[in-house]
């Protein structure tokens, strides 16, 4: 489910890049569009950190540690994201 989040909010963002009125060139486009998946991929972990640790009343468990959360790697040359 969360994948499929990720992906949805990656594809839309690339779409809104694509419509929009200044014109990209290519590499401008791919930065751009690497950081998107970067948001969207912090956003998911957030969202996975939440839901994993929290107890059944909702609060957080902060002891808790979330393996996923390294899945972002750091930038390329290029300014890129590897995932």
């Amino acid at each position: 489910m969360w994948h499929i989040f990720e992906q949805s909010l990656s594809y839309v963002m690339e779409q809104e890049l694509k419509e929009s009125s200044r014109p990209l060139s290519d590499n401008q486009r791919r930065v751009a569009v690497s950081g998107w998946r970067m948001v969207a991929s912090f956003i998911v972990v957030q969202m996975e950190i939440g839901f994993y640790n929290s107890d059944d009343s909702g609060a957080m468990n902060i002891s808790s540690q979330n393996k996923r959360a390294s899945k972002v790697e750091v930038v390329d040359s290029v300014g890129c994201c590897r995932f």
